[in-house]
């Protein structure tokens, strides 16, 4: 199916991001193996992957990312407002305390990659696009719930074990 112009456009930008901050974690990723520094690894190849999909107009991949983007976006924000209940104000505040500015803002900086990716690929172009190619455009509920759940479960057994 040929995409228009402006789907195009969009899916090429939101791959280009992808393709960016995948490159990005993967160096990062292979600076603490060298120094063995503890890295958890968060969108890497996956995110590379994706945004080359991206670039070529695959509409599936961009439902890939709506989807994974809208639950990492609403378990990020779940964990948030779960963290003060499974562990310790005084022990989240000496975290921070001893963490540098840069391990604070990535996850934020992850967020906001999350929300924009998930925005662009939910605009009213790509959801056409999306029912043109004759695929189903499921709202983002699913996701959300799944990514509210699976932190508030694993909440849970922090909390009551």
């Amino acid at each position: 199916m040929r995409l228009d112009d402006e789907t195009h456009l969009i899916l090429t930008r939101v791959g280009l991001v992808l393709i960016s901050v995948g490159v990005i974690d993967i160096a990062v990723m292979i600076y603490c193996i060298n120094n063995a520094i503890h890295y958890s690894s968060s969108f890497n190849i996956f995110s590379v992957a994706l945004g080359i999909l991206l670039l070529r107009g695959n509409l599936w991949a961009a439902s890939v990312v709506r989807f994974f983007g809208a639950l990492f976006l609403a378990g990020g924000i779940a964990l948030i407002v779960f963290f003060p209940f499974v562990q310790p104000i005084s022990l989240t505040l000496d975290e921070f305390r001893n963490a540098s500015l840069v391990v604070l803002f990535i996850p934020l900086i992850i967020l906001a990659v999350c929300f924009w990716a998930t925005r662009e690929l939910n605009g009213e172009l790509v959801l056409a696009a999306f029912q043109s190619s004759g695929r189903t455009v499921s709202p983002l509920i699913f996701p959300v719930a799944l990514g509210i759940g699976l932190v508030a479960a694993v909440s849970g057994v922090f909390i009551f074990t």
